[in-house]
């Protein structure tokens, strides 16, 4: 029974993780090819109105999806996957045959959006409530050789010929169709340790606070993504109005993705106990930030590093909050398309208001090298507020913490390893799941509910949960009683 719920496992995590990559190559290849109306300038966006076209369909898509979620409207697994997934190859087939060029440009600007924006918000959507049935660890690896592979069918495509573009861009939408039923047939075979969760119209008048707790646990991974996509699309608007163009940066853009995507893929293979999204932040700071206050010294020159250093520092936060997104909806039961659609309402806000203003910045009747240093003065400020924030979060963290580590001392080399195997036995005996495991011995130290979130990046919400199904299994009402227990089985 072990080996066939194995088995299920891998074949889930397998499932996603080739078929969420051929989602986001199709994706990229079509915004890189048939999609875009200009040419390529700049960081992230080819052409400010298609990129504020788009992301207003996608706001829609995502906020009526969220509000049919929190009217019970969508069960699980209800997202379609089969009429996106048409819409964005109909797309593709009539922009390859030559057809928006015959249409009104505004109309097919409206057209492209409209297939782009919804079809990406729902496939995207359908996607990350699969990741949220596996485990943390299992989505993590999942996620991370997506990503990484999606990069990498999107570069090796970047120059072939129209014809071939266009059949691969069939085939892995045809894949991600194909694919996304087998992950669902999987994931409703694998049997889940934790109750399954509801619509969010189930979670009565707890709903709100539930969600509030989710995004508080993420919010140090959300807050920097909502900054520097913000940061990013003030350049990317005030460059595209200025017409800073520079040979090579669809290439530039390409090997950021990628930088980006072997990043949080060995993070996720070498380091998934020590993650975090924040740490990931801290460290392109000052990268980042160098890269604002040097380039307008440089005659803005360079222009092909210092593109794919944003791409390549967007795209690895953006990853990394997909992740906290998965994790704390598996961990906290918190709907999917409730929890990741409004998350994705707040990062494309935040984009789009970086880009509009932006633009405006440009369209002022000012010295041109004074605009230019008013933009990149305003991103480096953001950049630095973000940093600040955290920073203030992590010296309260730091001091809830040392104040928690004097209810236990920590036990000697030879005690941890009895300590150890007394937990082991009593979570194989009771069934515990691996996180139940982790928050028993923090518990059978004396570690309260506080210490034990700060330590495995859990909300308070996610904690209390793990505590009640832990006591329900052992049989026992407080946290002296695990204790005692431990006592015993030393004994």
């Amino acid at each position: 029974m072990d080996d066939v719920r194995s088995k299920q496992r891998h074949l889930l995590v397998m499932w996603c993780a080739l078929g969420f990559s051929a989602f986001k190559a199709a994706q990229s290849v079509l915004y890189s090819t048939a999609v875009l109306t200009s040419d390529t300038t700049t960081v992230l966006i080819a052409g400010f109105d298609f990129s504020v076209a788009s992301a207003l369909f996608v706001l829609l898509a995502d906020t009526l999806i969220v509000i049919a979620a929190l009217r019970g409207r969508l069960p699980a697994m209800s997202v379609p996957i089969v009429v996106p997934s048409a819409i964005l190859a109909a797309a593709a087939c009539f922009s390859f045959a030559g057809g928006f060029s015959t249409m009104d440009p505004a109309v097919s600007l409206l057209v492209l959006a409209l297939a782009q924006g919804i079809s990406t918000a729902m496939l995207t959507l359908a996607w990350v409530e699969l990741f949220t049935t596996m485990k943390p660890a299992d989505s993590m690896k999942a996620l991370a050789f997506a990503m990484l592979l999606a990069s990498l069918v999107s570069y090796a495509l970047r120059h072939a010929p129209s014809p071939v573009i266009l059949i691969a861009v069939l085939v892995l939408l045809l894949a991600n169709v194909a694919l996304c039923r087998k992950a669902k047939c999987e994931a409703n075979a694998v049997p889940q340790n934790e109750p399954s969760r509801g619509s969010a119209s189930q979670l009565g008048t707890n709903a709100t606070r539930s969600y509030l707790k989710g995004f508080l646990s993420i919010g140090e991974g959300l807050l920097s993504l909502l900054v520097l996509g913000c940061t990013v699309g003030i350049i990317n608007g005030f460059m595209v109005v200025q017409h800073y163009n520079f040979e090579g940066s669809s290439l530039a853009s390409s090997l950021g993705v990628i930088a980006a995507s072997v990043a949080f893929f060995v993070m996720a293979y070498g380091f998934p106990k020590t993650f975090s999204a924040s740490r990931a932040y801290r460290a392109l700071f000052p990268l980042l930030t160098g890269v604002l206050i040097v380039w307008p010294f440089a005659n803005f020159q360079y222009g092909y590093f210092v593109s794919a250093a944003f791409v390549a520092g967007h795209s690895l936060i953006s990853t990394s909050v997909m992740f906290l997104i998965v994790r704390e909806s598996h961990e906290s039961r918190l709907n999917p398309y409730v929890f990741m659609g409004t998350s994705v309402v707040l990062i494309r806000l935040a984009s789009m208001l970086g880009i509009v203003g932006g633009s405006a910045i440009a369209g002022l009747d000012i010295n041109p090298p004074f605009k230019t240093m008013l933009v990149f003065c305003i991103a480096v400020y953001l950049l630095s507020l973000a940093l600040l924030f955290m920073l203030r979060i992590r010296k309260r963290s730091a001091t809830t913490t040392s104040s928690n580590d004097a209810e236990g001392s920590a036990p000697s080399s030879t005690e941890n390893g009895s300590f150890c195997a007394t937990g082991q036995e009593i979570s194989v005996r009771c069934k515990l799941t691996d996180r139940e495991s982790e928050i028993l011995l923090l518990l059978a130290r004396g570690r309260s509910s506080t210490y034990i979130g700060e330590a495995l990046y859990l909300s308070p919400n996610t904690v209390r949960g793990h505590i009640k199904n832990i006591y329900a299994k052992l049989e026992v009402h407080s946290k002296q009683e695990i204790i005692d227990l431990f006592t015993d089985q030393a004994e």
